[in-house]
């Protein structure tokens, strides 16, 4: 049996100084694959060094739409690992490159997701309401589970309004959390 052992510790020694060298240095699509394959194990150290890897490896030139992405994967990262206001950076960033390429309303409302838990993680609940609240309208294009997750976002939201003496806007956020989370064919109505 040590044998077999033996010979994967080798061969993964050799895979990982092969990939070092001046002849592969490895692209930002393999780090940022490497970052996806991490976040699924919920390694979310090695994720984050995957994408920052993947960030600043810059072989993809002026791509703005892959610099986005790259963007979001890391704050998405730094945002479970607890780096809220590194996670609010770049999260700030990729929305804003989102919108400069007037991309479509779900690929912004992800970023505006994110942006808002992070700020509500550092109790910047005030500043974030403007994110969540553009979230509203697109809630239906999402899935039951990003729905539900984003009716929580919504209800926490909207206590804490309450508390702030934003009475109207709480309101609007906690009747809109029960109606995205209760009904699975909820629409929003203006």
């Amino acid at each position: 049996m040590k044998q077999p052992f033996t010979l994967v510790i080798l061969t993964s020694t050799l895979l990982c100084a092969c990939a070092e060298t001046p002849e592969h240095t490895p692209s930002s699509s393999e780090y940022a694959a490497n970052c996806r394959y991490a976040e699924r194990r919920k390694s979310f150290n090695v994720a984050e060094q995957a994408c920052s890897m993947a960030l600043s490896t810059n072989d993809w030139g002026d791509n703005s739409k892959v610099r986005s992405q790259h963007l979001y994967n890391l704050g998405r990262i730094k945002l479970r690992l607890t780096k809220f206001s590194e996670a609010e950076l770049l999260l700030k960033e990729s929305l804003q490159i989102e919108e400069v390429l007037a991309s479509p309303p779900k690929t912004i409302g992800y970023r505006l997701v994110d942006l808002s838990e992070s700020m509500a993680s550092q109790n910047k609940w005030l500043e974030g309401t403007p994110f969540l609240e553009r979230v509203i309208p697109i809630a239906p294009q999402y899935s039951k589970q990003e729905r539900d997750r984003i009716g929580q976002l919504l209800f926490q939201y909207s206590q804490h309004l309450k508390l702030n003496n934003q009475s109207a806007l709480a309101k609007k956020f906690k009747t809109t959390s029960a109606l995205i989370i209760d009904n699975d064919t909820y629409t929003f109505r203006n």
